[in-house]
């Protein structure tokens, strides 16, 4: 990289030859000699982009994919290929520039980027349109996505309005992909999950709800912030009768401790045999699980 430095020492036109030639985004700023310094310190970051095979395909899913070996994968593209494709913002080096996307495919969260949606082909529950044939820039119905960096999710407002609800097993931030509301599931797309998750997580929707502006105006945004408020409120609500439950249950003495799981044991079976389970020595009816071994002490016991 030795006679990139020298070319771009020339003057300050040579300089910007020479970030053009090498698709750097680094700053343009400052004068030639310490606009060089910083050129020196990126370079190393830059080798493999001069020498990489032709015919290089977009980058692949970094999901899952070590640290180590992500970084070689990414030091093959240039600033300006990085940039456009995973829609992020050059900071001050190459270096930190790379390591933020490394850091930023490993966990999934929303963003209001929406473009290269891997749900493009599901319909939308609410509009009964394909995502793909949507405008995902409706200033009146906003779109987000969730996913990492590479692969994202994407959903406007007004669907994760109508199908985050309270259900008869208590509030859920229902996935509008989600098989359960009758829309087909992804198929594998990128690393991120071979089918949607049926519930969004509740620490990535309170993290939703900082994303959302409450004074925007706009109204499928606001009934959205409404929605979640109220759902998280029915979580909080939860967690205080286990808590409450369980201080009750802690404070009982050992015999009454002994009637207490008696008694949850045999509302089990009830509950089993409702579904016509067999009896002791019979699996459960549990869907998609099939029990290798069947405790029969306790019910014994009893």
């Amino acid at each position: 990289m030795e006679p990139f430095l020298i070319f771009a020492s020339n003057d300050v036109d040579s300089y910007k030859k020479v970030i053009k030639r090498l698709g750097s985004l680094q700053k343009g700023t400052g004068s030639l000699p310490q606009r060089m310094e910083t050129l020196s310190n990126n370079l190393k970051y830059l080798e493999s982009t001069v020498d990489r095979p032709s015919g290089l395909l977009d980058p692949p899913d970094l999901y899952g994919v070590d640290p180590i070996a992500a970084n070689t994968i990414l030091l093959q593209y240039t600033d300006v290929e990085l940039e456009r494709f995973y829609e992020v913002t050059f900071p001050f080096s190459r270096k930190n520039f790379i390591e933020m996307i490394v850091r930023d495919s490993k966990k999934p969260k929303w963003t209001l980027k929406h473009k290269r949606c891997g749900n493009d082909d599901k319909y939308n529950p609410v509009l009964l349109e394909k995502r793909g044939e949507s405008n995902k820039d409706d200033p009146n119905d906003p779109t987000v996505s969730y996913g990492n960096i590479r692969y994202r999710f994407c959903y406007q407002m007004s669907e994760l309005a109508q199908t985050f609800k309270e259900t008869e097993t208590g509030f859920r931030f229902l996935n509008p992909d989600s098989v359960e509301i009758g829309v087909p599931s992804v198929n594998g797309v990128g690393g991120i999950a071979a089918n949607p998750l049926p519930d969004f997580p509740v620490a990535s929707i309170r993290k939703l709800l900082k994303l959302l502006d409450p004074y925007s105006g706009i109204k499928q945004e606001q009934e959205l912030i409404k929605v979640i408020q109220n759902g998280l409120a029915s979580f909080s609500k939860a967690r205080d009768v286990v808590s409450s439950l369980r201080s009750d249950f802690s404070s009982m003495d050992d015999i009454q401790k002994e009637y207490v799981k008696r008694y949850l044991v045999w509302l089990f079976a009830f509950g089993m045999y409702n579904r016509y389970w067999a009896g002791p020595g019979t699996p459960f009816h549990i869907n998609g699980i099939t029990p290798k071994k069947i405790k029969l002490n306790v019910i014994e016991k009893l």
